[in-house]
């Protein structure tokens, strides 16, 4: 005969008794995780998403939270460059009164908090593309000292690597400006074998990667550092891997760099992005436009609706199980949360999976515009932002349930079942009296 226990409301002490012992395991299981609090109930709701007033008709191309409650939007068209900032997790958002120089549109933005760094255009009196950097989270903005950069030059993405250095890579020459100072200040790196379109950054290690590098028959451009982005080179053999940009980047550990591309290529590196090998020979042809990584787990996506996934840390690819539908294009994707990944792409796309990528389901967002880029503050809340819709403004679309929320059963809910348990003959109740 089993016996649990547990204090009541009062100084008496209850005791449960199983009457069935053939049930016993079951209901010492049940009973010792309800009474005991730690049960919870199962997701609070599908996944949704609500549109959010940006305060802006430019497009918008890029987010981040710089803290769990602060995030930061940029986009712009035409010369008409914007920051919209919101300090609620991405419920409400707000101008926050900073004009790139002579409007440039802003391309990339990064955040090593506090700072925060936004990139993009170059304007026609010059300025190398850097637009502005930020000390406290997004909330005040400042034009960074570009005098040492060339001029047409156009930045397309930024990243941190270590506390201090920022690191930006674009078009035209010295395609790699760095900041030692978070931002304040850049210089010419490296002039790479071509434009670049991506970064990313982990431990001592920066990978770049771009452009073909002369039309057909040439490799992608790749350039990579070993020392945090003080010294530079181009990788050495970046073969069989020709006529087809690499359009995203992403460590997968130390030394361990995947890029994707045109073409479906999907290219790996072992040693820091020295030398490149085709880990997707004989994929299909459909361009991969975006890649995120999760340990060893990591998924691309791009045109067409493709979508590859990894277990092995980019040594061997798959399709999915259930993928998404052919004709969308997928412009980003990451990793939220365990094995939870999000895409986003044109007309309005989100597919969502919860098993690292092996099965897609389509989330509604409610609007059919273009989507850009994904951003997740580390717990509940989940932003994507993209082209204007019906709504004349840049879209903002943010979700509070994209990770399952789970919530204890309430103490007064206990004894409901606790009476159905009785009602059933499973248990019995006997008072006892207070110890002495």
């Amino acid at each position: 005969m089993t016996y649990m226990r547990i204090l009541s409301s009062s100084i008496d002490t209850l005791r449960l008794r199983h009457r069935n012992s053939g049930a016993s395991r079951t209901v010492r299981v049940i009973a010792a995780l309800l009474l005991a609090g730690v049960m919870t109930a199962g997701p609070v709701e599908a996944q949704t998403w609500s549109q959010r007033t940006s305060n802006t008709t430019q497009n918008l191309v890029d987010v981040v939270f710089s803290t769990a409650g602060t995030a930061i939007a940029v986009g712009g068209t035409g010369n008409n460059g914007v920051i919209t900032v919101s300090g609620d997790g991405g419920s409400t958002w707000a101008l926050n009164g900073y004009a790139p120089p002579n409007g440039r549109d802003l391309n990339a933005v990064f955040s090593q908090a506090p700072t925060a760094v936004v990139v993009g255009n170059d304007d026609a009196g010059g300025a190398g593309g850097i637009a502005g950097v930020s000390n406290d989270y997004g909330a005040s903005w400042s034009t960074t000292n570009t005098a040492a950069l060339s001029n047409n030059t156009n930045n397309l993405d930024v990243v941190f690597s270590g506390a201090s250095t920022a690191i930006a890579v674009g078009t035209g020459n010295q395609e790699v400006r760095v900041s030692n100072d978070r931002g304040a200040t850049w210089v010419e790196a490296h002039d790479a074998l071509g434009d670049l379109y991506a970064v990313d950054a982990r431990g001592d290690g920066v990978v770049a990667v771009g452009i073909d590098q002369g039309g057909a028959g040439t490799p992608a451009t790749i350039a990579f550092s070993l020392d945090r982005g003080a010294s530079w080179a181009d990788a050495t053999a970046v073969v069989p891997i020709t006529d087809a940009d690499a359009y995203d980047v992403v460590f997968v550990s130390g030394t361990v760099v995947v890029a994707v591309g045109g073409l479906g290529r999907v290219y790996r590196s072992a040693d820091g992005g020295d030398n490149w090998t085709n880990q997707n020979p004989s994929g299909d042809a459909d361009n991969l436009n975006a890649v995120d990584a999760n340990g060893l787990f990591l998924v691309a996506a791009g045109a067409n609706g493709e979508i590859l996934r990894s277990t092995d840390g980019g040594i061997s690819w798959q399709l999915p199980t259930t993928g998404a539908s052919a004709g969308i294009v997928f412009n980003d994707v990451s990793f939220l949360s365990g094995g939870i990944v999000l895409a986003v792409g044109n007309t309005g796309q989100i597919w969502g999976s919860v098993d690292y990528g092996d099965n897609w389901t389509q989330q509604i967002s409610g609007v059919t515009t273009n989507l850009r880029r994904i951003a997740h503050n580390g717990f509940s809340n989940t932003l994507v932002v993209g082209d204007p819709d019906v709504l004349p403004q840049g879209t903002i679309l943010l979700s509070l349930n994209q990770i399952s929320v789970t919530t204890p059963i309430p103490f007064q809910s206990k004894w409901l079942l606790v009476g159905l348990l009785l009602a059933a003959g499973l248990l019995a109740l006997r008072r006892y009296g207070p110890a002495r």
